[in-house]
């Protein structure tokens, strides 16, 4: 069967596509020094001294209704385009930064409302370091050693290593309680001076930082920064038992009570809310101010509703779910919650990478109940300022091609695939082996929805974590999110 792409253009023309053979792979990953080159000498053949800015080269809509050739798969699409610049895209080297004390210090700052953050660690009382030593000084039990020893991996020699450091630890506790204050108050919490707590290794196990309390023993909102994750933020609940996590907001679209905002409803005030979405955006971006430039990549109205089989669907609080990205000379990226894994042969360790974004759930009156910052990047070199894209047709036929070969199964006969979002804005690549340095480079990032046409209930979201295609809008090639090129 021959399958008709069609496409409507920034005028509304209807066009048709001819679908390549599915058995041509859409699939080509290749050197990023070549892509260097192309683009390098693109720049220089280009004649206009001022591009015209890419919103103005490309149609308002991504449209398209046809029949996969593979599975004859019903692909519908008929969604606005966020381009996600003003001007034009870039071609930038960026790699891996940490956040300097300072930084950390300052966004933490603003977090708590708070001039001086302190490092939380456990403070005893006098009585406390007491009964701790009372419970060194009781000489382990046959039965605790002779359990002890069952652990294949535990020797005789361990046993007396294990002995010995209770010793140690009873003449730290014994310094410990000569410092401590008579009045059976704890030592206060010191103060932070934004750098994390290492390991012997150099790696970072999290630390837990926030502001004095009378109580140190009490677990207030805190922060866990930790080195490619310099901002996670939880805010004390109501009750005064928990906090709120950032993580523990619902994304999921295809859930009851969780929806992705518009745009164009940004202006607007959510039921169940006080200020709008763009004002909560606005809250969000306010701890960043000077740390970096950042943009509203989604919107979504959320909640912390329990996943566990005893509290599942219990929602505590519903509010503004942020995601932001940064944005590179005035051009932006989509949202990717997906990390980049480079997985060696062999197996073992696999390095991850992910893909700087900061999220922050805002209640709905402003408040910021939790927020991460994770990933993020420094510029090394602009390689181009601009870049030339591939003409609009093009795309269609490589995505086209693309769907026909991830819908190829034997189940996909006759399924639905639905395209609900399509951004153009930059996007991390890297290359094969390096989890340090990549390029940002414009792309097609397609997310959307799929029904099996034996289970029409059930719909799979191919969302910002898996999307549906992402699609190197200089050469065409596919870019697979999780290898991260």
């Amino acid at each position: 069967m021959r399958k008709v792409c069609i496409y409507i253009l920034s005028l509304l023309l209807l066009c048709a596509g001819c679908q390549p053979t599915p058995g041509v792979d859409a699939v080509k990953q290749k050197n990023t020094n070549q892509l260097i080159e192309a683009v390098k000498e693109a720049e220089q053949e280009r004649d206009e001294p001022a591009p015209a800015p890419v919103k103005e080269t490309v149609p308002a809509r991504f449209q398209c209704d046809f029949v996969t050739e593979t599975r004859q798969v019903h692909v519908t699409a008929d969604v606005p385009i966020r381009v996600m610049t003003e001007g034009v895209f870039p071609l930038v080297r960026v790699r891996k930064r940490t956040l300097t004390n300072e930084e950390r210090l300052t966004v933490y700052g603003r977090l708590f409302g708070s001039q001086t953050v302190y490092k939380y660690e456990y403070r005893p009382t006098k009585e406390a370091v007491v009964r701790e030593i009372e419970r060194l000084l009781q000489e382990p039990t046959p039965e605790e050693k002779a359990e002890f020893l069952e652990d294949p991996e535990n020797t005789e020699g361990d046993w007396t290593a294990y002995l010995q450091s209770r010793k140690d630890r009873i003449e730290m506790l014994r310094e410990k309680y000569l410092s401590l204050p008579d009045d059976g108050t704890p030592l206060p919490f010191e103060p932070w001076d934004g750098a994390l707590f290492t390991t012997r290794n150099g790696e970072s196990p999290g630390m837990v930082v926030g502001v004095e309390y009378p109580t140190p023993m009490k677990m207030p909102s805190h922060g866990t920064p930790l080195s490619d994750r310099p901002v996670e933020y939880s805010r004390e609940k109501e009750t005064g038992t928990d906090t709120y996590s950032v993580f523990s907001f619902d994304k999921r679209l295809d859930m009851p009570g969780v929806e992705r905002i518009r745009p164009k409803d940004y202006d607007q005030v959510h039921p169940g809310a006080a200020i709008t979405a763009r004002q909560a955006a606005k809250a969000a971006l306010a701890p960043l101010t000077g740390l970096g430039d950042f943009a509203v990549a989604d919107i979504l109205w959320s909640h912390d509703a329990d996943d566990v089989a005893v509290a599942a669907g219990k929602i505590g609080k519903q509010g503004y779910f942020i995601r932001l990205t940064p944005i590179f000379h005035g051009a932006s990226m989509p949202y990717c919650g997906m990390d980049a894994m480079d997985i060696p042969e062999n197996g073992g360790y696999t390095p991850s990478w992910c893909y700087e974004h900061v999220i922050a759930a805002v209640d709905g009156d402003g408040t910021i109940l939790g927020m991460a910052w994770l990933g993020p990047l420094q510029e090394t070199e602009v390689v181009a300022h601009t870049t030339t894209l591939l003409p609009f047709e093009e795309v269609m036929d490589i995505f086209a091609r693309q769907v026909n070969q991830i819908f190829s199964n034997e189940e996909d006969v006759n399924s639905l695939l639905t395209v609900s979002d399509v951004q153009l804005g930059l996007f991390r690549i890297r290359e094969q082996g390096d989890m340090e340095s990549g390029l940002l480079v414009p792309v097609w990032f397609i997310t959307g929805e799929y029904r099996y046409a034996n289970h029409p209930e059930d719909v799979h979201l191919y969302d910002s974590f898996t999307p549906i295609a992402v699609i190197n809008a200089i050469d065409g090639s596919i870019i697979d999110v999780m290898n991260g090129y």
